[in-house]
């Protein structure tokens, strides 16, 4: 198990309640992990922020930063999970020492 800093970003034009169930659905899949210690240590959402620069004609996102523990597959099907929702505008994770 490692540790893992997990940043993703939203497409702001989301209702509240919307951008609350995408990061549930992301939480449950770490915590879901079948017979693991798999957990999420915290979930923080640093809100609406300009983007650097546009992504798909959008220049704000809203940002959120999850610290994990976890092994790699649980980490590659969050990767999985986040390229497929169209919601999630980009998305990075880091192992941390």
């Amino acid at each position: 198990m490692e540790k893992y800093e997990v940043m993703y970003i939203l497409t702001n034009e989301l209702e509240d309640e919307k951008k609350q169930a995408i990061m549930d659905r992301l939480s449950a899949i770490v915590t879901d992990a079948s017979g693991t210690v798999e957990e999420v240590l915290s979930t923080a959402p640093w809100g609406t922020r300009t983007l650097a620069y546009p992504i798909n004609k959008k220049r704000e996102g809203f940002y959120v930063v999850m610290n994990i523990i976890a092994d790699a597959a649980t980490v590659k099907e969050l990767g999985r999970i986040m390229n497929i929702t169209d919601d999630v505008v980009r998305y990075m994770v880091l192992r941390k020492d």
